[in-house]
């Protein structure tokens, strides 16, 4: 019998990322089906010193974040090496990154820098890529805390108490996954900036100029699915769409 191809069988991924959650999100679409090189710092992700660790000094949380991933070793910090993580994305239908807005630009890795009309760039960031904390860095307990999720987590009559597991990264890591290939299909077919997106649900004049002929499936960044309203489909001249 032979093996059922995987939803994302030729879909190549250059994850950029140095975070958890956008680890876990490339190592979804790897799981997929899709072909994700990783680049990774001359000192390794971040991910390889973090425990626990097995024996041999191998990190668990690496071998979990980062299976069925290819691997490139890169310095972003000299010309060559951003040269060649150009070449790698002018080559690849989806980047994920976890870069601040300022270091994406300092690094010429922006959306806008590329002139590829079907590339989809997910950035997995804690507080989004455009407002006064889009510089601000996080990590999964900054973002447990501010979001609320450590208040609620423990006894009612104590302090906040962190989560036991990085439930902020896997909850980022799915909603990201959702929103870059939701059901395993291209959202729209056409180039896509997910940071565009974040923290707002679109309105409709968006929408018709991102998506002028494309019906789309929206998810918020919590990863709960919805369609475009009714005014958004008749303003990208969508007469039907159906759930799958």
């Amino acid at each position: 019998m032979s093996e059922q191809p995987r939803a994302l069988a030729g879909v190549r991924v250059i994850d950029i990322s140095s975070t958890p959650a956008a680890a876990w999100a490339s190592r979804l679409l790897a799981d997929a089906g899709a072909d994700v090189i990783l680049v990774e710092t001359p000192d390794g992700h971040p991910l390889r010193r973090t425990g626990p660790f097995t024996d041999d000094g191998a990190s668990v949380a690496a071998a979990h974040f980062l299976a069925n991933k290819r691997s490139v070793t890169l310095d972003l910090g000299d010309d060559a090496g951003r040269a060649t993580v150009r070449e790698l994305i002018e080559n690849a239908d989806i980047v994920v990154s976890s870069h601040s807005p300022s270091r994406l630009e300092s690094l010429g890795l922006t959306y806008g820098s590329f002139d590829l009309s079907d590339l989809i760039m997910t950035h997995v960031t804690a507080h989004g890529m455009t407002g006064a904390l889009a510089e601000v860095p996080g990590n999964d307990l900054t973002v447990a805390a501010r979001s609320g999720w450590a208040s609620i987590n423990g006894m009612a009559d104590r302090e906040p108490l962190k989560p036991a597991a990085w439930t902020s990264s896997y909850c980022t890591g799915v909603a990201a996954y959702a929103a870059t290939v939701p059901k395993g299909q291209w959202i729209t077919g056409r180039g896509w900036d997910e940071g565009a997106w974040a923290n707002r649900y679109p309105d409709w004049r968006l929408l018709s100029e991102k998506v002028p002929d494309h019906p789309v499936v929206l998810y918020s960044l919590h990863g709960f699915g919805l369609w475009a309203n009714r005014l958004a489909l008749d303003a990208a001249k969508v007469t039907r769409t159906t759930a799958t």
